[in-house]
């Protein structure tokens, strides 16, 4: 499951008689954690360089792009980026074409292991994580359907095979909650409507940092159709000039965070950051002051996001828990909050207070003791309060 170990994220933890309170303007507390996801990049030559001008989310004339890509000479190897196993493989395109109903081209799908799913708000299920290799080397493809791989493994060869401009490689993160009849052709794995931002899960640049934010209006609704301007990439990373908020409605922020922006690779140092109306770019008008950021290497940087660690929940039976969320900001009625616990239990995702200032009870936890995160915005907070045998808690 991808959920952000506790060493990974700033922390919140008291004894377990006491109240956590997970402020969300605490931004010392939850504005820099590390890096949320952490598997390998597919490729290594070059560094593992991203396309920076056609990156997951944005188009290129009619073309909306579902992945990241990896342009490198014709025979760079590809590996495996987690544990998995080989569920879908094709490699008898010839090299340079594009028969019909291959976008494609040769390609390995991948279903990684339990350690590696996520949960699904489509579903409000912990779905399992594929990873599609597209445009691949006519006859490169080392595993058959059905074997394990490694991650690291040696799994193909780029070329430019399918709907492809160029050698390169074509990597897409694809949530589904299904493990059975799954395939690309047909597309049972729903590829289309089902992928994620790969740039969140990578892992950045030894020494870099990833960015996860979302720019919303004043009734905290995400806006699209912006960029977001004043980040900077490390080298040897070129070609980067901004990060779109995602305007395409199978654009999938993540299921716990919900940016609508993101990416990584990021060059340590702090940046004014603003967004821009993508009509006009980052040389136009500032539209939304998203502030000053520090990026710090190997770590995550939330920008209108603050995730928190929530210790665990209910440790046995002699325990009570309860979960609020308080609405802070009296001119804006709707205030967005996600909570989920890595156990697969989930409450509240992307939900709203509607009553300014209001506190309101998520949920009271069951007979099983659940850790996990909750992600604010600034407008709102969370609060933790446990109890033994209804027994009032200690102090903070």
């Amino acid at each position: 499951m991808k959920i952000i170990p506790h060493k990974q994220v700033g922390r919140m933890q008291r004894s377990a008689t006491a109240i956590f309170f997970a402020l969300a303007l605490a931004v010392a507390f939850v504005g820099r954690s590390q890096s949320a996801h952490q598997v390998e990049r597919p490729v290594s030559n070059n560094d593992g360089q991203i396309n920076q001008t056609y990156l997951w989310a944005t188009e290129l004339g009619p073309q909306q792009h579902r992945g990241l890509d990896f342009p490198n000479p014709i025979g760079t190897a590809i590996f495996a980026v987690a544990n998995g196993i080989v569920i879908d493989m094709r490699e008898d395109i010839r090299d340079g074409t594009y028969p019909p109903n291959s976008a494609f081209g040769n390609f390995v799908l991948i279903r990684h292991e339990a350690s590696l799913r996520h949960y699904d708000q489509t579903t409000n299920s912990i779905a399992f994580v594929y990873t599609i290799y597209a445009h691949l080397s006519q006859y490169s493809v080392a595993p058959n359907i059905g074997d394990t791989v490694a991650a690291g493994a040696h799994i193909a060869d780029i070329h430019s095979t399918g709907n492809s401009s160029g050698h390169h490689l074509h990597f897409q993160v694809v949530l589904n909650p299904s493990v059975n009849n799954i395939s690309l052709a047909p597309n049972t794995l729903e590829s289309e409507d089902r992928s994620r931002n790969p740039e969140l899960w990578l892992t950045p640049y030894p020494g870099t940092s990833t960015a996860i934010g979302q720019v919303k209006d004043t009734n905290g609704n995400p806006v699209s159709n912006l960029v977001v301007c004043g980040i900077q990439k490390q080298a040897p990373t070129t070609g980067y000039a901004s990060s779109r908020t995602y305007s395409f409605t199978w654009a999938n922020p993540d299921d716990i965070f919900h940016e609508n922006f993101g990416t990584t690779d990021v060059r340590p140092g702090t940046y004014s950051l603003y967004a821009a109306n993508l009509s006009t770019g980052c040389g136009g008008a500032h539209v939304y002051d998203l502030g000053s950021h520090t990026f710090a290497f190997d770590t995550a940087t939330f920008v209108g996001l603050y995730p928190a660690w929530l210790p665990t929940v209910r440790p046995s039976s002699l325990w009570d828990a309860q979960l609020f969320i308080r609405n802070h900001e009296t001119s804006r009625r709707n205030v967005n909050y996600t909570s989920f616990y890595n156990a697969g239990y989930s409450i509240g995702q992307s939900g709203r207070n509607s009553n300014p200032q209001g506190t309101s009870v998520v949920a009271d936890e069951p007979d099983v003791a659940y850790s996990g995160i909750v992600v604010s915005n600034q407008d709102s907070s969370t609060l933790l309060i446990t109890s033994r045998n209804g027994q009032p808690t200690g102090g903070v």
